[in-house]
């Protein structure tokens, strides 16, 4: 009888790793049905005003539209303090901003009979501006207790065409995880931030970094810019 030699073999096993904990994301992307309340009856309305997202200062002759099938549009342009009211049936609807060039917009604005919906609306309307440096230190408004949504667009810094598939994000000027947004294919994005200051980049093959004043507002766009010309080689 033939007796096989035994083999023993040693494992030094490490425990397991804890899972990474996960980065914050941005929300996805808001929808909801537009739509005139069926058998209401009166009118409701929607009262906006439009700010600069780098001065603050009201802007004037912005137009505004107000979106909802099966409902008359509403369009109005906005006075000399930024401020415009839309009268609309109750319901649902999307309002969109133009100024100069640049739209933006909340996708769900809901309005009730007799009662009036209030929309404070930034605009960015330099896209590639920044604003002073040492403002870039301020981090996150004390108390701040709601975030802000942030709706943008990157964009090719010559041709202002969409920029697609560019992943952004915003890290807070003080320190802090970054809020990252998704890359999307028509060049648009989503955050929801704390107001305060934040350093947001925008990648792909080139890399734009711009710090940004984010306030207190019911909507902030925002407009970040690619050179393509700047892309790494890889």
């Amino acid at each position: 009888m033939r007796l096989w030699p035994t083999l023993a073999i040693a494992c030094s096993c490490a425990p397991p790793l804890p899972p990474a904990p996960l980065s914050p994301r941005a929300p996805p992307r808001p929808t909801c049905t537009a739509g005139a309340v069926a058998g209401a009856t009166g009118h409701g309305s929607i009262h906006a005003s439009a700010a600069d997202l780098e001065s603050g200062q009201p802007l004037a002759g912005v137009t505004a539209v107000a979106i909802a099938p099966g409902a008359t549009a509403a369009v109005e342009i906005g006075d000399d303090r930024g401020g415009l009211t839309l009268d609309v049936p109750p319901g649902t609807y999307v309002v969109k901003l133009y100024y100069k060039g640049v739209v933006t917009g909340q996708p769900c604005v809901r309005v009730a009979a007799g009662a009036v919906t209030e929309m404070s609306l930034v605009i960015d309307t330099v896209g590639d501006g920044a604003v002073d440096e040492r403002a870039c230190a301020d981090g996150f408004v004390a108390g701040a207790a709601r975030t802000v949504p942030v709706r943008g667009t990157v964009i090719d810094r010559f041709t202002r065409a969409p920029h697609r598939y560019a992943l952004v994000n915003a890290r807070p000027s003080g320190g802090g995880t970054a809020i990252v947004a998704p890359p999307e294919d028509d060049g648009e994005f989503a955050l929801d931030l704390v107001p305060g200051t934040y350093e947001v980049t925008a990648s792909d093959a080139a890399t734009s970094v711009r710090c940004v004043r984010i306030p207190a507002a019911a909507l902030v766009n925002l407009i970040l810019q690619i050179d393509p010309s700047n892309a790494n080689d890889e």
